[in-house]
């Protein structure tokens, strides 16, 4: 005698195998490779100011390894599990560390750009710009609304005084114990003796100076925007530094140039102003049609001091994240990167 096998059993039976053999089968998915996050210590590369949105306190500071093309969009927030604060305007490496002037935060983020570690902060500021080392021990730091350029003890990290100045304070560079101020509110660019902290001249280079360079002559570059209000064209000024005399001025065609940036060898400007604008040294006539045209919404412009490799910030709709576009000297696009919310130039490093 034997027991009849039930045939809804028997199919079930199989049904449970087939299932079990079948899942025994399927190979776990494979997970896909992550990202290599890129190190600033050890990648060739550039730190990305990314101002972010005015209020929104969105700014960040990102990184891109130039020869990968890798970006961290936010190496800031990563390592110090916070946000920078509101608009990170510019930055600058002094004795191997980063100093970030956070605009409407009124403060100095002092990093580590090695790991991104954020080690100090500088507060009591109005609405800090521009950062530039003048000597070993002091910084300057031009200022939006405080009527002020501060004076920064490095050694301490802490404010010890400020040179009077009127108007919005913008760029500044430092040539032989003179430190040469761009005032977008005014006419003029004014000039401080860094041994005395003291504001000892100007010179008038045109409304709403904003960015200046120096050549491989020694002479100095103002770029002017012009107004709007008053209808005045903007104006480049070629200074005489020795005298304070303008060698040569040349009107631009339009409105709201800016960003002035030179070539590693001091001979080549660029600037903005309806796309990217090149000029030489020694030309007499300002360009009338752009060398790189607009093709998105160019908002910064730095260039490499080795490669000599031109870098856009399009900021696109200024809510959406921004690209990064980089050109060889000869105008070879060689890449186009997604970046932060209203990238605004880069702090090349190591350089």
């Amino acid at each position: 005698m034997y027991n009849k096998i039930n045939p809804r059993m028997l199919c079930t039976a199989m049904g449970l195998c087939f299932v079990l053999f079948s899942i025994s089968c399927v190979k776990p998915p494979v997970a896909e490779p992550e990202t290599p996050r890129v190190q600033p210590g050890k990648d060739a590369g550039a730190f990305i100011i990314q101002e972010g949105n005015f209020q929104w306190g969105n700014a960040s500071l990102g990184y891109i390894n130039l020869i990968s093309g890798v970006v961290e969009k936010d190496i800031f927030k990563k390592i110090n599990d916070r946000p920078i604060g509101d608009v990170l305007q510019s930055g600058i490496i002094i004795q191997d560390k980063l100093w970030l002037a956070v605009n409407n935060s009124g403060k100095i983020e002092i990093i580590d750009p090695q790991t991104g570690s954020s080690e100090y902060q500088i507060t009591g500021l109005r609405s800090p710009r521009y950062i530039l080392p003048v000597n070993q021990s002091t910084v300057y730091v031009s200022d939006l609304y405080a009527n002020c350029i501060w004076i920064i003890d490095i050694p301490s990290r802490s404010v010890k005084g400020n040179i009077p100045l009127t108007g919005w304070t913008e760029k500044m560079i430092l040539l032989n114990d003179r430190v040469w101020v761009c005032n977008t509110t005014s006419k003029y660019t004014y000039i401080i003796d860094s041994k005395q902290d003291k504001l000892i001249d100007s010179i008038e280079t045109g409304i709403g100076n904003n960015s200046l360079v120096i050549d491989k002559n020694n002479r100095i570059w103002v770029l002017s925007g012009g107004s709007s209000v008053t209808s005045e064209k903007g104006k480049l000024t070629c200074i005489s530094p020795d005298d304070i005399r303008i060698m040569k001025q040349l009107e631009t065609p339009g409105l709201s140039a800016s960003a002035m940036c030179i070539s590693p060898n001091l001979e080549i400007m660029y600037y903005l102003q309806g796309g990217v604008n090149r000029m030489h040294i020694q030309d007499t006539i300002i360009p009338t049609s752009a060398w790189l045209p607009e093709l998105g919404n160019y908002y910064g412009l730095s260039v490499h001091p080795i490669s000599g490799h031109v870098f856009i910030c399009d900021a696109k709709d200024y809510v959406s994240e921004g690209s990064l576009l980089e050109y060889t000297p000869l105008g070879e696009q060689v890449r186009a990167t997604q970046v932060g919310i209203i990238p605004s130039s880069l702090i090349f490093y190591p350089q």
